[in-house]
């Protein structure tokens, strides 16, 4: 009788045991995907930061170039973009925002339309991926030059 008593004493361990065991790695399960899926919503806000900052720099080199330049393809030129009749330039950018020579592939386009006659010319700038990212609004007397 000891013996079988033993027996059941040592069953009751370790099922006590194992079930403290399986208890254990549910919390540790649980515990992980809760931190996954905030690892994961952080690097997707901080990605898009990252495309913010990259859209805003692109926009604003834009706008700067605008200003410098009376040509409009000269403007395509130095943007190293390409120039519609309807005075639209575009510029591709790859996923690392290195200027693409051809559209095919490409992560970020740049598009700046150019309206105004006369003495004030206006530049619509707007930096999108699979969404619009940011937008810019340059205007410049033309009546006004440098020295």
């Amino acid at each position: 009788m000891d013996r079988s008593y033993a027996s059941v004493k040592g069953n009751s361990r370790s099922a006590l045991f194992l079930t403290e065991l399986i208890l254990a790695i549910l919390i540790f399960t649980l515990s992980m995907g809760i931190c996954g899926s905030v690892f994961a919503r952080a690097f997707e806000a901080a990605s898009g930061s990252e495309r913010l900052n990259q859209a805003v720099n692109r926009a604003q080199n834009a706008a700067e170039e605008f200003h410098a330049r009376d040509d409009a393809a000269a403007l395509a030129g130095s943007l190293q973009g390409s120039l519609s009749a309807s005075d639209e330039i575009t510029v591709y950018f790859d996923k690392n925002w290195d200027v693409a020579r051809e559209p095919l592939g490409v992560a970020f386009v740049l598009k700046m339309r150019i309206s105004g006659d006369g003495v004030l010319k206006t530049a619509h700038i707007v930096v999108s991926g699979r969404k619009e990212i940011y937008q810019l609004t340059a205007t410049k007397n033309t009546a006004l030059r440098r020295a």
